[in-house]
C-alpha cells in the first residue's frame, strides 16, 4: 500500500498487520519476482528485497533529481522516468541485491 507518506507490505493471508513498512513518499510501485519496486517523489528507486532488507538509489551520481513518474520491467532492467522528462536505464541484481545504473557513474 502506497500512501503520500509510508509504504507498507502486507501478507495477504494476515493482512491485519504489515510485514515491512517505511516512511517515504512513494510515487509509484511495481512487484518484479521477488521483489517490491518503489519510485519516490524525490527521485529515489527503493528496491524491498524478501528478506526485508532494502537498497535505495540515494547515493547514484547520475541518478533521479525529481519524482518518479513511472517504472517499467523489462528482463532484469528497470526503466525509470521522472517528472522533468529524464529517463534512466538500470541494472536489476538480485544476487547482491542492488540496482545499477547502465552506462552512468557509481556511487
Amino acid at each position: 500500500i502506497l500512501t503520500k507518506t509510508d509504504v507498507k507490505l502486507f501478507n495477504l493471508r494476515e493482512p491485519s498487520t504489515p510485514i515491512w513498512s517505511m516512511p517515504i513518499s512513494a510515487r509509484k510501485c511495481r512487484i518484479w519476482r521477488s521483489l517490491v519496486l518503489v519510485g519516490t517523489s524525490f527521485g529515489t528507486i527503493v528496491a524491498i528485497f524478501p528478506d526485508k532488507s532494502v537498497f535505495t538509489t540515494d547515493l547514484v551520481v547520475d541518478g533521479h533529481r525529481a519524482s518518479i513518474s513511472d517504472l517499467v520491467l523489462e528482463g532484469d532492467e528497470l526503466f525509470t522516468a521522472d517528472v522533468h522528462g529524464g529517463v534512466r536505464v538500470w541494472r536489476i541484481d538480485e544476487e547482491k541485491k542492488e540496482i545499477k545504473l547502465k552506462g552512468g557513474s557509481e556511487t
